[in-house]
């Protein structure tokens, strides 16, 4: 739904304040997930924008009417990110960026292990901090330029690809006359006078949402990652960073 970016955003969870990423597990709401769970209004899993093909996770990040590709972005969020240190006359870090932001590329361009025939830049979009950044150097002042790098990259792409997606199928939904209160509802209210049919259906749409929930929950056990959302739940990066285990 175009509503959905507040999945991104800083949320209030047993009065702590923390973000939700449910990119990691690979379950953003798009129409894939939406159609197989039977939300009103959402007809098919067909992308919203090209129309052309089903909008699973990957197609959000590739899709031909996103401005800009991942790996165009990642490099100019780097310039960027050198420009705003220069504006702050963080001189030093200026420095220490030059210096790395060529491995920093060079480690995302190269082939990832866990994401079977994807590059390590797929692993930024599932909010994946790679351990081999860590390998670049051993000084804190230069990890902390790194990670600091890491984060402004992984902001921008959920920025200019996720919650742009986010905007322009919001109006596409709002000229089809789909509102946000319509879709929150699932198709199953429209088969509820059906018979034993509208019960079958009943069934199938319920077993399709647990489907869901157990997957999510299995991707988040298959691996610990250093995500952004373990950096700021609660956790100190400057304190806990070296001690938590990252994906090599």
């Amino acid at each position: 739904m175009g509503d959905e970016k507040e999945r991104w955003e800083m949320k209030r969870s047993d009065g702590k304040m923390k973000r939700t990423n449910e990119s990691l597990s690979g379950v953003l709401p798009t129409y894939s997930v939406l159609n197989k769970r039977g939300v009103n209004g959402i007809i098919n899993d067909l992308c919203p924008r090209c129309k052309t093909v089903s909008e699973d996770w990957d197609h959000v990040w590739i899709c031909e009417t996103n401005e800009i590709e991942i790996e165009d972005l990642i490099k100019r969020s780097i310039c960027e990110y050198e420009q705003k240190l220069l504006e702050e006359n963080r001189n030093e870090e200026v420095n220490i960026l030059k210096e790395i932001m060529f491995d920093f590329i060079r480690i995302l361009e190269q082939p990832s292990l866990i994401l079977i025939g994807k590059k390590r830049e797929w692993e930024l979009l599932r909010g994946v901090y790679n351990e081999n950044f860590n390998k670049i150097s051993k000084k804190k002042d230069i990890r902390k330029v790194i990670e600091n790098l890491w984060i402004y990259c992984y902001e921008n792409i959920r920025s200019r690809i996720w919650r742009k997606r986010c905007e322009v199928v919001a109006d596409i939904e709002k000229e089809q006359g789909l509102e946000k209160k319509e879709l929150k509802k699932r198709k199953i209210l429209d088969i509820e006078d059906e018979g034993e049919e509208g019960n079958n259906k009943k069934s199938k749409f319920r077993k399709t949402n647990e489907n869901d929930k157990n997957q999510k929950k299995l991707n988040n056990k298959r691996i610990k990652l250093v995500t952004k959302d373990r950096m700021i739940e609660g956790i100190s990066i400057k304190n806990n960073w070296h001690t938590i285990i990252k994906l090599a």
